[in-house]
């Protein structure tokens, strides 16, 4: 039966979507929740299972623990991308210093350039240090210093080099400052060193003859004269040149 609008059965209301818009209408409803609280932990959680093969997504920090047993750990490394290659910073000092930071001064960490295929280790905006991992080259700003040096330098160098110059191949018209010990293969000869008008000891003999009968018997020795390659403008010069063949022969 029907009354004002409520439909009955057998002396019971018939409740449906029309009439019924709460439980605590319902004789012994089970009611509703007006409060929750959360009692589970991340512990409590995790403890049912502490692991996942989801891949995750995190829109927030994770910060660890500074305590070395609780920081985390990459048994197979990390990867920076998840496909193909490009760039992206490795290592930044804090929020407010990373390599990519847009303001210069700012930019201080490590990054990968996947455009050069680098490592480049940023000070102040500048790539101070760039590890090319195509050719194996080594770029520095600044100056590579270390306490030994093992192995044989080989190619051309820039700048000044100081210190133990033995073992340095390539490049040696630009060396400065090479000890003559750090020399090898030096000449033996005169000519070696690329003079060609000294007194050797293949020639001494001739040119001190020579020298003998040009100076006996140059009747014209106080004008211009040349004989055999030895040039005579005065006796004064006669004197000096037999000084120095003496010299050369003691």
């Amino acid at each position: 039966m029907r009354t004002d609008g409520v439909l009955y059965w057998h002396g019971a209301t018939v409740w449906h979507s029309s009439n019924l818009t709460n439980l605590n209408q319902l004789s012994n409803g089970p009611g509703y929740i007006t409060s929750y609280t959360e009692t589970d932990t991340l512990a409590s959680v995790t403890g049912r299972g502490a692991s996942t093969s989801t891949a995750l997504t995190l829109s927030g920090k994770v910060t660890f623990s500074s305590s070395v047993s609780n920081r985390p750990q990459l048994p197979g490394g990390f990867l920076g991308l998840d496909t193909s290659d490009g760039n992206f910073d490795i290592w930044g000092i804090s929020r407010d210093y990373y390599p990519s930071h847009p303001t210069a001064s700012n930019a201080w960490g490590l990054r990968w350039n996947g455009d050069n295929n680098d490592f480049e280790f940023v000070g102040g905006g500048t790539n101070r240090v760039i590890l090319d991992m195509d050719g194996g080259n080594i770029t520095a700003t600044g100056t590579l210093s270390a306490s030994n040096y093992s192995g044989t330098h080989s190619g051309s160098s820039s700048g000044t080099n100081t210190g133990d110059q033995t073992n340095i191949s390539g490049n040696a018209a630009t060396a400065t400052n090479v000890a003559w010990s750090g020399i090898t293969s030096k000449p033996t000869t005169i000519s070696g060193y690329g003079i060609t008008d000294a007194i050797t000891t293949g020639n001494i003999g001739s040119q001190s003859v020579n020298y003998a009968n040009s100076a006996g018997s140059a009747g014209s020795a106080g004008t211009a004269d040349n004989i055999d390659g030895w040039e005579f403008c005065n006796t004064e010069v006669i004197v000096q040149q037999m000084l120095i063949l003496l010299q050369v022969m003691e």
